[in-house]
């Protein structure tokens, strides 16, 4: 009876021992596998950067070595507006800035879409004249002509105040070219031709008009 009795402990007992042992076992399968998973993980992400660091360093150095610039980040456009140039034209003198603005306001009683009058055509001319400085002036029938196209063609000009300025000032420096660098006296010349290009008048009068001072400037640049 006790023999029975010890018996059944001890078999309890192994039970026991070997439902731990399983147990255990088991536990330790589990935890293994989750460490090799978390590991697969992080040395997949760390192979993937990897790769993709040698791929970005394939593509460069090819780029390189095919004279290619990698692609860079555009800078910001500034916000800043542009600021146009101020036009070069040498300092005047009193004399000269009082023919300007005599001119300026000739070409000012000439009004839109109007018709030009002799006397306007004749004040301008004279004003032209009086301009020129010095003792080698453009021909009376140069100055004529010039004075005729540009007044016959400013009723159809759409210049700002500061544009018809300009232009008068690179009028004025054609009709002294005798007293000025050729090199200055050329690029008052290509100043006026491109003023009067988009001064809304016509082609062919801005051809005209671009023409004349051509000739004057020719005439006067003769040794």
């Amino acid at each position: 009876m006790c023999v029975g009795i010890v018996d059944n402990d001890l078999r309890k007992t192994q039970g026991k021992h070997k439902f731990n042992k399983t147990f255990f076992m088991k536990l330790f399968i589990v935890v293994v596998l989750f460490t090799a998973i978390f590991a697969t993980d992080a040395m997949a992400s760390a192979q993937g950067a990897l790769i993709k660091k040698k791929a970005k360093d394939f593509s460069d150095q090819n780029s390189a070595n095919q004279g290619v610039t990698p692609p860079v980040k555009p800078a910001t456009p500034s916000t800043q507006a542009a600021t146009p140039p101020s036009p070069n034209t040498p300092k005047l003198s009193a004399t000269q800035q009082q023919n300007i603005n005599q001119l300026v306001a000739d070409l000012k009683t000439i009004k839109s879409k109007s018709t030009v009058t002799p006397e306007q055509k004749q004040r301008l001319k004279q004003d032209l004249q009086f301009a020129a400085e010095g003792t080698r002036k453009p021909s009376p029938e140069s100055v004529t002509k010039l004075a005729n196209d540009l007044s016959t063609a400013w009723p159809d000009q759409k210049l700002s105040p500061s544009e018809q300025v300009y232009l008068v000032q690179n009028i004025n420096a054609v009709m002294n070219s005798a007293n000025i660098p050729l090199a200055e006296s050329q690029a008052a010349l290509n100043s006026a031709q491109t003023i009067l290009k988009y001064s809304a008048i016509s082609k062919e009068d801005a051809q005209k008009i671009a023409n004349d001072l051509k000739t004057i400037t020719a005439g006067l640049q003769k040794k």
